[in-house]
């Protein structure tokens, strides 16, 4: 009877037929199996949404600034959808826009943006917030569509305009639970009858911004009363009560 040799591999030496045959289809195999796995992940991934923060110029915007319930600016056009300023990092812009009220005003900054909905980030030079000359255009005055509860989920409007993707979930909670918390406009984002987005501002029934307890509510599916106004193309939601949803 013929005798059988093992192949043994030695690092010094070259390596063994056999072994030599297996590398060859085990590491391209290997390989190809990632590549699918990777693309199958991908493939049933919850899309992020085609939110838009484009941070490589600064742009201007010049319109008619309001400070509640967060700074906005509003435009003589009720097509045109207000601009929400934010400041750089999980801040909102109150502190530098009071006093502005119902002033014309020019700003530059960057821009966010998602479905039509825009905000724009202050530059953090002085200058970007500037009077402008010119005379305050009439605008049209809020119109009280009455009380109405809305079921949605809780987002900060300046990660889900494109500072984050995704910037809705139970992932992003706690992102958005400080941006709540500094000061970033709290946004209610539902879904209409044909399954298309709709979104809420949402603000405290006195008028003012919401309290800071709303961000223990980020990412949450809720349902919220109140009484629904009407700014322009922009709906704000002055809440009554918020409670979590199932």
């Amino acid at each position: 009877m013929a005798e059988t040799r093992d192949e043994f591999y030695v690092g010094y030496l070259p390596m063994p037929a056999g072994h030599l045959r297996f590398v060859r289809i085990a590491i391209p195999l290997t390989l190809w199996i990632l590549v699918a796995c990777g693309a199958v992940i991908a493939y049933f991934q919850r899309s992020p949404g085609d939110a838009v923060w484009d941070q490589g110029k600064t742009i201007q915007r010049t319109g008619v600034l309001r400070e509640r319930p967060y700074p906005h600016l509003v435009f003589e056009s009720e097509t045109t959808t207000p601009v929400f300023l934010v400041e750089q990092g999980k801040r909102g812009s109150a502190p530098r826009c009071k006093g502005l009220d119902g002033t014309l005003v020019r700003v530059t900054g960057w821009k966010l943006d998602r479905d039509g909905r825009e905000i724009v980030e202050l530059a953090p030079e002085p200058t970007a917030i500037e009077r402008t000359p010119g005379e305050v255009p009439a605008l049209s005055a809020d119109r009280d569509l009455g009380s109405v509860y809305i079921d949605g989920e809780v987002v900060d409007y300046k990660c889900y305009l494109g500072a984050m993707k995704p910037g809705d979930g139970k992932t992003h909670k706690a992102c958005a639970a400080l941006c709540l918390t500094g000061g970033i406009p709290p946004m209610l984002v539902t879904l209409d009858a044909n399954g298309g987005r709709q979104y809420v501002l949402l603000a405290h029934e006195s008028g003012g911004p919401m309290p800071a307890w709303i961000s223990e509510l980020a990412g949450e599916p809720v349902r919220v009363s109140g009484h629904l106004h009407e700014q322009g193309n922009l709906r704000i939601l002055y809440v009554e009560s918020v409670a979590r949803s199932h």
